[in-house]
């Protein structure tokens, strides 16, 4: 794994970035056979490198309906379930050895160059997991996360566990430290620190939140408000949020000190309207060298986005950077599977 996650430029990520995801595509076309299929009626051609924009992707409601993979039963060490929606389905990934493996490498290396390499104490707001071989996107985020940090402590669950809290913040007040959690979370745990009118400076932590925005939304909650409540209530002016998926673990998009996502050098994104086509504002596509397993490597969302530029963000990270704007409420996404 490369030491600096957005190093390369446009030019340098299209050649590397281009043969990486051409030799998924045909790793996964011999190895998976309902991804065999589907690329077979549309007259894939194994023989040719293709730009990765115009290679196959599949839709992201695929992993909901079927159990696909590219290795054997025997080789699956973990499998991960995603939260699901209200009356939908999870979605189910099949993680060998190789594939847990980058993932974890690659999530450790993007939070890095946020936080640093050195393992900081981290608040976790949620329950203490227990183990299991079957893993909820949740705690398949918190698994991760907890690679860059130390000295943990739960402190939410329904309720503050305050002892907890209160002999945490004593005992690191004065250092670096993370606070981790869902986006939802994040802002019930500081919503109920403020009904009870605690009072707690939390100016040296790094809060690092991601997923559960459909709440906030439902709620009015935009993010200007979301950062504006936690440095005016609790002097938290280093908030990172994150895009990212349970179909492709690992590569994340973070978002910088200038409030834009980022995709890093093992990921890619392209936008694109109702008929699929190229654009700079519609449903997001993400791609990633990173799944072997499963053809998770090219993927069309039910998210939409807007691209803002590419290797020119203020805060000096390579690469195309972005903003989520919103989810398609009802809709069928129609990719090559429709076939």
């Amino acid at each position: 794994m490369m030491s600096d996650p957005y190093k390369l430029t446009k030019e340098e990520k299209q050649k590397h970035f281009n043969r990486e995801i051409n030799v998924l595509t045909r790793h996964h076309y011999y190895s998976c056979q309902l991804y065999t299929q589907i690329l077979y009626h549309i007259d894939y051609c194994d023989c040719i490198d293709e730009d990765t924009d115009s290679l196959p992707f599949l839709p992201v409601s695929l992993f909901k309906k079927y159990k696909i993979k590219s290795v054997e039963d025997s080789k699956v060490m973990r499998t991960l379930h995603s939260s699901g929606t209200t009356g939908s389905a999870p979605s189910v990934i099949y993680l060998d050895a190789i594939t847990a493996s980058n993932q974890q490498k690659a999530l450790v290396n993007i939070l890095q160059n946020f936080v640093g390499t050195k393992r900081l104490p981290m608040l976790i707001l949620d329950e203490k997991p227990t183990r299991n071989s079957v893993i909820s996107a949740s705690r398949a985020g918190l698994s991760g996360f907890s690679l860059i940090g130390k000295n943990y402590t739960y402190v939410f669950d329904k309720s503050i566990y305050a002892y907890d809290l209160y002999k945490f913040h004593r005992r690191y007040e004065n250092e670096p430290y993370i606070i981790y959690g869902l986006t939802s979370k994040v802002w019930d745990f500081f919503s109920i620190l403020e009904a009870h009118k605690a009072k707690i400076d939390f100016k040296n932590a790094f809060l690092l939140h991601g997923g559960g925005w459909k709440k906030l939304e439902e709620q009015k909650v935009s993010d200007e408000e979301f950062k504006k409540r936690l440095l005016e209530g609790f002097n938290i002016n280093k908030v990172h949020n994150y895009y990212g998926m349970i179909e492709q673990t690992g590569s994340i998009f973070m978002e910088c000190e200038k409030g834009h996502l980022h995709c890093s050098d093992y990921s890619d994104i392209y936008f694109r309207n109702e008929k699929l086509e190229l654009c700079e504002e519609g449903i997001i596509q993400v791609l990633s060298v990173l799944p072997e397993s499963y053809p998770g490597h090219n993927i069309i969302t039910e998210d939409l986005g807007v691209l803002l530029g590419e290797d020119d963000c203020s805060c000096g990270r390579k690469g195309k950077y972005f903003k989520f704007t919103g989810r398609l409420e009802q809709a069928q996404i129609r990719g090559c599977s429709n076939v």
